[in-house]
Formats: structure tokens, C-alpha cells, sequence
């Protein structure tokens, strides 16, 4: 092979190479990703990458005598661990960069027991479980729930008659002024009303579909969808 040809494919080889990985940076999305996204994956990556190193490889060489292996659940590092509760302190970059006062008293616990750490059944699949409950503290995450409801729900109650009446008054049914304030009140309705199914289906800890949040269900899709355009 000519020394020319080689140095193309080499060449055509890292274009190629380099065409598959698009930096957070360059990524074109619509709706665009949050600034902090990229930090925010970076720290569970350096998390998780320093877990295998250190601590997952620690435990194959060593073959400890314990009940529980070391594990890396998706967002936390748990070290080999005998029967009883194992707390960890929980990661920042579980907040999502959100503007959350961090408390660093707050730990996520995994359970092990004398057969391996604790399963449960979640969304069809038997997996281990890690509560990170005490992450977030219930109240605040039932205060934003409770005032969000309540607005809402008042927002729905109020402009039904709102919308009703501008609609049905016939002297002002079909001027411009009012056919644009009709519209408008209609798109917060949709909005208020779509927010109540969200919580009341989606959000809440007994909603009877939460479970389609992780297979990316199609009605939900539909149900986020109008919300994102408003």
C-alpha cells in the first residue's frame, strides 16, 4: 500500500472516529440542555469511574468474606459490607444543578442482608434498591407539590367560568380584544390542567403511573409534549 493511500484511510478513519462522539458543548438540542448539564455528568462520571477503580477492583482482588459486594447503583459507590444498614452521603450531582440548599447530613442507606444486598421489584424488573429518601427532605418535596396543586387547581376553577363567558356572550364573542384574552385563558387552562394530571398520575409517590417515567412510556411523551411548548 502507497504511503498516500495510508495516510487517507488513517485520515478518513478519524474523521470517522471522531464524527460518533459530539462534545456537550456542540450538541444542537431543541429544547437546549441546561448549562450545568455538562458539569453535572461529568461529576457522576468522575464518581463512577473512581468507584471502579478504587474501590469495585479493590474488592475482586481481595475477595472479601463479606455478605454484600461492592457495588456502584447508578449514582452512589457502596464498599463490600456485612449484615445491617450501610449509609452514604448523598452525591451533589443528584439535585440536577437545581438551586436545592445542599445538606450534607443527608445519606442515602442500602440495606444488606446474609444473601446479598436488598431487591425489590421496580418497574418490572428485580434490581437492587438504594433509598434515597432521606436525600430530600419529604417536606420540601410535598411543600412544592402542595403550593403547585393548590395554584393550579385555583387557576382551573377560576378561568373555566372566565373562558365560558367569553365564549358565550355573543356581543363580545367575536371581537379581536377578546378573541386574543379567550385564547390566552385557554392555553393557561390547558397548561393548569395538564400540570393537575401530571401530578395527580406521574408525581406523586402512589401515582398509579409513575412507572412509565423510566421506560419513557408514549403517553407520557403526549402528556409533557403541550407542556414544553407553553
Amino acid at each position: 500500500m502507497r504511503k498516500g493511500e495510508f495516510l487517507g484511510k488513517r485520515k478518513c478513519l478519524k474523521k470517522a472516529k471522531k464524527s460518533r462522539i459530539t462534545p456537550f458543548s456542540q450538541l444542537e438540542l431543541d429544547p437546549p440542555l441546561p448549562f450545568q448539564f455538562e458539569l453535572i455528568v461529568k461529576d457522576c462520571c468522575s464518581a463512577a469511574r473512581y468507584c471502579c477503580r478504587n474501590t469495585l477492583i479493590k474488592y475482586n482482588h481481595n475477595e472479601a468474606d463479606t455478605s454484600c459486594p461492592a457495588t456502584w447503583d447508578g449514582w452512589n459507590c457502596f464498599d463490600s459490607a456485612n449484615e445491617g444498614v450501610v449509609p452514604k452521603q448523598c452525591p451533589n450531582y443528584i439535585y440536577g444543578g437545581t438551586s436545592i440548599k445542599i445538606d450534607y447530613d443527608r445519606q442515602a442507606s442500602k440495606k444488606c442482608t446474609r444473601n446479598g444486598w436488598e431487591l425489590r421489584q421496580m418497574y418490572g424488573q428485580i434490581r437492587e434498591h438504594t433509598d434515597y429518601s432521606g436525600c430530600m427532605a419529604n417536606g420540601d418535596a410535598e411543600i412544592r407539590i402542595i403550593v403547585g396543586l393548590l395554584t393550579y387547581l385555583a387557576s382551573v376553577i377560576f378561568l373555566v367560568p372566565a373562558v365560558f363567558l367569553l365564549s358565550w356572550l355573543r356581543p363580545i364573542r367575536y371581537q379581536p380584544m377578546f378573541l386574543l384574552h379567550r385564547h390566552l385563558l385557554l392555553s393557561c387552562l390547558a397548561y393548569g390542567g395538564l400540570y393537575v394530571v401530571t401530578v395527580a398520575f406521574y408525581i406523586r409517590d402512589d401515582a398509579p403511573l409513575s412507572y412509565q417515567i423510566s421506560q419513557n412510556h408514549v403517553s407520557l411523551f403526549w402528556t409533557l409534549k403541550p407542556k414544553i411548548n407553553y
